[in-house]
């Protein structure tokens, strides 16, 4: 395995390399420790963030093949804690960078189906399991004692206890992965540079107004709305937001002065 740039190289497939940052194993520990839901088995929490990842890596690769579809490079994926980032070059053509940009939330446009078909069939072959029971296992044996005292059996009518189920680990887990992908698109939409909503954008202002135009406007608003996201955040005390604000306002600055020296080449 490779180390370039902080980031280790896991595999290459289509002829693209595939690295994961530093940085994701440390907030791996603490995503892991704390999992969107509480599952019987910690084996659930790690497929729940290798599965996050893994969304976010077909995202990536969205991105990187449309681009070689229409003629540009793409030679690097890289996973870091705030998702990923492929390294793309499609050629200077607002249609060629258009569906470069949008190929990625095509792909979890796709996995919605797919993936919300599957907690529905889960569900369908009983993805609720009765309260005490392990993924089908039987209760342990202080569990059944307790239920077999005197007394005990007289707290809730029967029907009551056999009507008590919770969402089984795998339900949970499909479940989780479905609404995972939703967010991602959902979030990744935003018309806020520089997610992909906000270069889609972009895009398609460059075929009205040219791309160092679209470049100033779109980076303009986008910053104005990141300073904006670091007060939201700051206010409700939710400092992962302010870290994924913080990289919002910094590249869209960096878009921003990048616009400038464009339209000084005009």
């Amino acid at each position: 395995m490779q180390l370039q740039n902080g980031s280790l190289r896991l595999f290459r497939l289509f002829g693209i390399d595939v690295f994961l940052h530093w940085s994701w194993l440390i907030i791996a520990y603490f995503r892991i420790r704390n999992p969107i839901v509480q599952y019987e088995s910690q084996a659930w929490a790690v497929a729940e963030y290798l599965s996050l990842f893994g969304i976010v890596l077909l995202h990536e690769f969205g991105h990187a093949l449309a681009c070689r579809s229409v003629g540009g490079t793409a030679q690097r994926i890289v996973l870091w804690p705030l998702g990923g980032v492929a390294y793309v070059a499609p050629p200077p053509r607002p249609g060629a960078v258009l569906w470069s940009l949008a190929a990625g939330p095509l792909v979890n446009v796709v996995l919605l189906p797919v993936t919300l078909g599957i907690v529905i069939l889960s569900m369908l072959l009983g993805g609720l399991q009765p309260e005490g029971q392990i993924d089908g296992a039987a209760a342990p044996p202080a569990v059944e004692k307790a239920a077999e005292a005197p007394g005990v059996g007289n707290v809730a009518p029967e029907a009551e206890k056999l009507d008590a189920t919770r969402p089984s680990d795998i339900h949970q887990f499909l479940t989780v992965v479905a609404v995972i992908n939703l967010v991602l698109l959902v979030f990744n939409m935003l018309p806020i540079y520089p997610l992909d909503g906000g270069q889609i954008v972009q895009a398609l202002l460059w075929f009205v107004i040219g791309r160092a135009r679209s470049l100033m406007l779109v980076t303009g608003v986008s910053l104005v709305a990141g300073v904006g996201l670091i007060g939201l955040a700051v206010i409700i005390g939710d400092w992962w937001l302010v870290v994924l604000a913080v990289f919002v306002a910094i590249t869209a600055w960096n878009g921003l002065q990048q616009s400038r020296v464009l339209v000084r080449m005009l």
